[in-house]
């Protein structure tokens, strides 16, 4: 099977195909109930971070923790990003 390289010009991490949105509410502070945290698929999770309210780990590296819904178009590229410079 012939394999294809394609190259995609991203400025953010929410244009990525493995940039993940999940639902992180502090389950103690009623205010930030809509809190989210974003992640990157492609990446382990080599911090261990976890989950406020279930305490499980999350499914990729997290890129922005409790943020605002509003935040999510502005995620920056981090400098750990796998696709960076390549």
């Amino acid at each position: 099977m012939e394999t294809v390289e394609i190259k995609m010009g991203i400025t953010h991490c929410n244009q990525c195909p493995f940039f993940k949105v999940v639902h992180d509410p502090d389950p103690t502070d009623s205010f930030n109930v809509d809190d989210i945290s974003t992640l990157c698929t492609k990446c382990p999770n080599d911090n261990e971070a976890r989950y406020w309210s279930s305490n499980k780990l999350f499914e990729g590296k997290v890129i922005d923790i409790s943020i605002r819904p509003y935040q999510v178009a502005n995620t920056k590229i981090p400098s750990w990003c796998p696709f960076k410079n390549k």
